[in-house]
């Protein structure tokens, strides 16, 4: 059986951002006046919305609160988050191969599609990447499924179940 398309996860899966998320939770944190997050908490809740990881972390419910950490995380990652991820050294190896074999590659993922590609044109690897889904090209961010479905039909691997009836 020949795969065509391989999707892939950003954080954690083809990079790793941890120093990245670790800087800017904690520098948002601070800004808030807010202390006595560990590190290994704030590792474990990578890959979560911004808002999210916010509540995991402080147990505070307001949207308000939320929404300024999200503010304040943002707008440290714009300073720090390219420079602070590495890629992981079997990727270039892996896109390539599956380059070799006509495979189309994907990223879905809840960070900006903006930091992906900076982050991918500085490893080299932008090219090779054939659609990029970030947290503003869909409603509703994963666990939800709107990414992966968006880049099938980007990708045209995903063609609609049900047709309409043709007009007489």
């Amino acid at each position: 059986m020949k795969t065509d398309l391989a999707i892939f996860d950003f954080d954690l899966t083809l990079v790793d951002s941890s120093r990245g998320v670790i800087e800017c939770t904690q520098h948002a944190l601070r800004c808030m006046q807010i202390e006595d997050v560990e590190e290994s908490g704030i590792v474990r809740t990578i890959g979560l919305p911004l808002r999210e990881m916010f509540a995991a972390l402080v147990k505070v419910d307001s949207q308000t609160v939320a929404d300024e950490f999200a503010k304040r995380f943002v707008a440290r990652a714009e300073e720090v988050r390219v420079a602070m991820t590495t890629v992981y050294e079997q990727v270039p190896g892996l896109f390539s191969c599956l380059r070799e074999y006509g495979v189309a590659i994907a990223i879905v993922s809840n960070k900006y599609r903006r930091r992906i590609e900076s982050i991918l044109e500085c490893a080299g690897l932008l090219a090779q990447t054939d659609l990029i889904i970030g947290c503003e090209d869909v409603k509703r961010p994963k666990p939800c499924p709107d990414g992966l479905v968006k880049a099938l039909r980007v990708l045209s691997f995903l063609r609609p179940i049900f047709r309409t009836k043709p007009q007489r």
